[in-house]
């Protein structure tokens, strides 16, 4: 795939507020709000297909969703492709979970049409930087799974961590894999609980992506 590169999710229409789209969008019932998912509520944003990551595959979706009165998605469709299927089929799985603060007609929720765009891009190694743990808080190591310790599976597994100021790690993501599943998800799921030391920018911390390494090994 050349120089490594890690993930970046964009929602242009965040979880405060939205920003029109960079198409005209259409809808069944005419011009249409963004969309905006309620804060209230977790939503997961979509992640990278392994597939499209190897394939270098970027681009822009704009969704078309019909949101009840309770926020819930009633249904979605593509307006603009990111041009990639595998993008657009994950962006619909995901958002189509979340929910939306409902259009208000006379102060009350009423079903309606609303868009949001979701960006996909990758971003080069230049851009990350190494991560230190920062060592006045506690942080556990990720303990070795059972089954891989009895099947002797070991490899490297090189995570990217999107650290905010405070040193806290609000999203995690898989760089590359060592080679067995259980592994990954066990040194993704206990170093996120760690805190780092976060980026500098002119003496200020700065929410930035993060890269670490850890390596599984078993002893003789």
């Amino acid at each position: 795939m050349g120089a490594a590169k890690i993930v970046v999710l964009v929602l242009i229409s965040t979880w405060f507020t939205a920003q029109a789209a960079e198409t005209p969008v259409s809808s069944p019932g005419g011009a249409m709000a963004p969309a905006q998912i309620n804060p209230r509520v977790h939503c997961t944003p979509p992640e990278y297909p392994r597939e499209s990551i190897q394939l270098g595959e970027t681009g822009s979706v704009v969704l078309n969703m019909l949101i009840d009165v309770d926020g819930a998605v009633l249904e979605t469709k593509v307006f603009s492709s990111s041009g990639y299927p595998r993008l657009d089929e994950a962006t619909v799985a995901a958002l189509g979970k979340c929910r939306f603060i409902p259009k208000l007609g006379d102060g009350q929720p009423e079903q309606s049409w609303s868009y949001i765009k979701f960006t996909w891009k990758l971003v080069d190694d230049a851009e990350q930087f190494l991560a230190r743990i920062d060592r006045r808080f506690p942080c556990d190591m990720p303990e070795y799974p059972v089954a891989s310790f009895r099947l002797g599976e070991s490899g490297i597994v090189t995570l990217v961590l999107q650290v905010d100021v405070d040193g806290s790690v609000s999203d995690a993501k898989i760089m590359a894999s060592s080679g067995y599943q259980r592994l990954d998800e066990a040194a993704k799921s206990s170093l996120r609980k760690c805190h780092y030391l976060p980026k500098q920018v002119n003496g200020q911390p700065e929410k930035s992506w993060a890269r670490m390494k850890y390596i599984w090994r078993l002893m003789n």
